[in-house]
C-alpha cells in the first residue's frame, strides 16, 4: 500500500516539475534536433560564444591601442611644433589625425563587451516577471547613444547590473574628446639650433649681444680742463627731469622679439641718499640752520643783508667714511638744505660712486620687446688705485658674471683681465667732477629770499631750480619733509640710471658685450597627463562589467547580442493567444507594454516567454511507510486572463 502511494506521489511530482523552472534549462524540455556542424570554424565560434573570446580579444585590443597612445603622446610631450622648430621637431598637423583615430579605435574596441555585457544582461533581467517592452530599453541602449542607456537606467532602477553597463556607455560617448583635450599646444621659448631668415628681418642667429663694459674713458678737452661730453651731459640732465617722462632703455638686436642674456656685469654709477634733518643745528630763535658734516648753513629770516635761504647746495669731491660707510670710489657728494616749509628744513646728503652692477637681462612681450634688466650693485668690488691722478680700478674678486656664466681669475685670467677688472680714466672722471662742481650747470648754488614777496628771489642754475620746485610739484601743494627727500631720491637714482646706461652704450670693444641667446617662441606638445585617467578608468570598468555579465552567463543563456533566440523562444501559447495578430510596431509597443513575462517552460514544455508565476515555498518533509518523501513546490497557477483590448 504505501509502495503505492509512493509511486503515485512521484508520479505527481514529476508532473509538476514538469511546468515550473527552478533552473533554466533549454535542454530539460526537448532535445535539440539540429545536428551539429563539424569543423574547426564551427568550434571556434562556439567556443568564442561560450567564453566570450571575441569580446576578450576586443579588450585586449583597446588595452594595446590605449597604451600605444600614450608611448605617442610620451613622444610627443615638450616637443615644438611648427615650421620653424629645431631639428626633429614634430611639424605635422596630421598627427591630431592619428590621435584621433587611435582614440575612436580604442572606442570601439570598448564598445564591443559593453555592448555584449548589456545584451547578455537583458536575458537574467527576465528571470523574473518583467514588462516584455523592456527588450526594447536593453536593444537600444546596446547601440549606443545618450538616451537609450538613460532609458534603460530608468527602467532597470539601477538596480541590475545592467545599470553600469549603461553608465559606462553614457561616459564612452566623450571619449575622444576627452583624449584630444590632454593636448595642450601652448608658446614656449627655443633657443635657434641653426640660422634661419624671417622676412623683412634677414637671417637670424642664435646669438645676440647686450652692450656692457668695463672701461670708460670718454671726455672732452677744454681751456679749463677736462669736460664730460655731450652724451653724457644729456644723460645726467635727462634723469634729473621729471620722473613721469618715459626714459631711454639700453637698446639691443633681438629681431625675434625672445632673448635670454641671463646674468653680467658691467661699470657704472651707483647713488646712495641719507635725510640728514635730524642732524641740523639751529640757534635759539631758530633764525639759522646748519648742517656741520656737510658744511651747510641758511638763515631763516628775511632781510636784504641776510636773505632767507631756500635752498643751498653744495657738491664736493670728498666725504669721511662715516658719511658713507662702504661705498666705492667717490664721483661726487651733493648736500643740500631745502627751506620751504614753515615749520623746518630738510637736509640731505647724497653720493654718486662708482660700481660694478649686476644685470639680468632679457626681452620678451611682456617688456614691451625692449631689454628688461633686473639689476643690484655690487658693493664688495675694491679699488686698486689709491692716487688721486691714477685711473680707478674696481676688481671683482675672484670671479665675475659675463654671458651668464662665472669668469675665474684662476680658470680664465686672460679673459678675467678684460671683463672683471673695471677702469675708469683719471680724466673722464675728473671731466665729471667739474661738471657737477660748476656753479652754472653743476649740482650746487642756491636760491634766497629777499623779500615776503615771492618774487625776490634769487634765480639759480638749473639742478637748483628743479630742486626747489620739487617741492611744489603736486597741483602746487607743498610735499611733506619725508615725501620730498623720497622724490629726491629718485631723481638721484634716475641720475646714476642713465649715466650708467651711457657708460655701456659708449664702449665701441665689441668683445666686452655680454652674450646672448635668440628664441624662437614656438608651440609645443604640452600632453595632460591627468586627463588620461579618465579613459583609463572606463576602460578598467569596461573589462570588469564585461567579466562580470560573462560570469553570469555560465549559469544562464550565452545568447549575448544575438537576436535569433528571440525568434526561437518568442512567446507562449496563451501569450501569443492574448495578443492575437499585430501588424504595426506601434501596436506591438502597446501589447508590450502591458504583458509581464518572464522566461520559462511553456505548455509545450520548451523554453517560452510566459506569464506564470511558480510559488516556491519551503520543503514539505512527509513519511510513508517510515520512508521520507519530499514534496518541493507547489503550482499556483495565475487565472486565465481575458484578452487584451484590441489595439487599433
Amino acid at each position: 500500500m504505501a509502495s503505492s502511494i509512493y509511486a503515485d506521489t512521484k508520479e505527481l511530482l514529476n508532473e509538476t516539475q514538469a511546468s515550473i523552472r527552478p533552473e533554466i534549462d533549454p535542454t530539460d524540455a526537448y532535445p535539440s534536433q539540429v545536428p551539429r556542424k563539424a569543423g574547426l570554424l564551427n568550434d571556434l565560434c562556439d567556443l568564442s560564444d561560450r567564453y566570450w573570446i571575441f569580446e576578450a580579444l576586443c579588450s585586449l585590443f583597446a588595452v594595446i591601442t590605449f597604451i600605444g597612445l600614450c608611448i605617442l603622446l610620451q613622444f610627443l610631450d615638450g616637443k615644438p611644433f611648427g615650421k620653424h622648430a629645431p631639428d626633429g621637431a614634430i611639424g605635422h598637423a596630421n598627427l591630431f589625425a592619428v590621435i584621433t583615430f587611435l582614440a575612436t579605435v580604442m572606442k570601439l574596441a570598448i564598445s564591443v563587451p559593453l555592448i555584449s555585457g548589456i545584451s547578455q544582461l537583458k536575458w537574467s533581467w527576465y528571470e523574473e516577471k518583467r514588462k516584455l517592452a523592456d527588450l526594447d530599453s536593453f536593444d537600444d541602449a546596446s547601440r549606443g547613444g545618450v538616451l537609450a542607456p538613460l532609458r534603460l537606467l530608468f527602467t532597470v532602477r539601477f538596480s541590475h547590473l545592467a545599470a553600469i553597463g549603461s553608465i559606462l556607455v553614457l561616459f564612452a560617448i566623450p571619449m575622444e574628446a576627452i583624449i584630444q583635450s590632454t593636448i595642450n599646444m601652448p608658446l614656449r621659448r627655443f633657443g635657434n639650433t641653426e640660422p634661419f631668415t624671417i622676412q623683412g628681418k634677414g637671417q637670424i642667429t642664435n646669438e645676440t649681444t647686450v652692450p656692457r663694459t668695463s672701461r670708460f674713458d670718454l671726455f672732452r678737452s677744454t681751456v679749463s680742463g677736462p669736460w664730460p661730453t655731450t652724451d653724457m651731459l644729456n644723460s645726467i640732465a635727462w634723469g634729473n627731469s621729471d620722473n613721469t617722462i618715459p626714459q631711454p632703455r639700453v637698446t639691443v638686436d633681438c629681431p625675434t622679439g625672445y632673448c635670454q642674456f641671463g646674468l653680467y656685469q658691467s661699470l657704472g654709477v651707483s647713488h646712495i641718499c641719507v635725510d640728514r634733518s635730524a642732524d641740523m643745528a639751529t640757534n635759539e630763535n631758530r633764525t639759522a640752520y646748519a648742517l656741520p658734516a656737510a658744511n651747510l648753513a641758511v638763515m631763516n629770516t628775511v632781510s636784504k643783508s641776510n636773505p632767507k635761504g631756500l635752498v643751498t647746495v653744495r657738491s664736493s669731491t670728498s666725504a669721511d667714511q662715516t658719511s658713507f660707510p662702504n661705498i666705492g670710489p667717490l664721483l661726487i657728494r651733493t648736500s643740500a638744505i631745502v627751506n620751504i616749509w614753515d615749520d623746518a628744513p630738510a637736509a640731505l646728503d647724497c653720493a654718486l660712486f662708482w660700481s660694478i652692477h649686476t644685470y639680468n637681462g632679457s626681452v620678451a612681450p611682456e617688456t614691451g620687446f625692449s631689454l628688461r634688466e633686473d639689476r643690484w650693485h655690487d658693493f664688495n668690488s675694491h679699488s686698486v688705485s689709491s692716487n688721486p691722478d691714477e685711473d680707478i680700478v674696481l676688481i671683482q674678486d675672484p670671479s665675475c658674471w659675463f654671458s651668464n656664466r662665472h669668469v675665474s681669475n684662476v680658470d680664465e685670467p686672460g679673459l678675467y683681465d678684460k671683463v672683471c677688472k673695471n677702469t675708469v680714466s683719471h680724466n673722464a672722471s675728473l671731466a665729471l667732477q667739474h661738471f657737477f662742481l660748476d656753479e652754472e650747470e653743476g649740482f650746487t648754488g642756491d636760491i634766497s629770499l629777499y623779500s615776503e614777496n615771492p618774487r625776490n628771489q634769487s634765480r639759480g642754475n638749473r639742478f637748483v631750480t628743479e630742486m626747489y620746485d620739487l617741492g611744489t610739484w603736486t597741483n602746487n601743494t607743498k610735499l611733506s619733509q619725508g615725501e620730498y627727500f623720497a622724490r629726491f631720491e629718485s631723481r638721484m637714482a634716475s641720475t646714476a640710471r642713465m649715466m650708467s646706461q651711457m657708460i655701456r652704450q659708449a664702449s665701441t670693444a665689441e668683445e666686452l658685450n655680454s652674450k646672448g641667446t635668440v628664441y624662437q617662441m614656438l608651440y609645443i606638445y604640452d600632453i595632460q597627463w591627468r586627463r588620461l585617467a579618465a579613459p583609463a578608468v572606463l576602460l578598467a570598468a569596461s573589462m570588469a562589467f564585461a567579466i562580470a555579465a560573462a560570469l553570469k552567463a555560465q549559469r544562464q543563456f550565452s545568447f549575448k547580442r544575438s537576436n535569433l533566440p528571440l525568434v526561437f523562444l518568442g512567446l507562449g501559447q496563451e501569450e501569443r493567444a492574448r495578443v492575437g495578430e499585430v501588424s504595426r510596431v506601434k501596436d506591438m509597443r502597446d501589447w508590450a507594454g502591458e504583458l509581464h513575462v518572464q522566461l520559462g517552460k511553456g505548455e509545450d514544455g520548451m523554453m517560452r516567454f510566459v506569464s506564470r508565476v511558480v510559488v516556491q515555498p519551503e520543503y514539505d518533509h512527509h513519511t510513508v511507510d517510515d520512508e521520507p518523501i519530499e514534496c518541493p513546490y507547489e503550482l499556483e497557477p495565475i487565472p486565465r486572463l481575458p484578452p487584451l483590448a484590441k489595439v487599433v
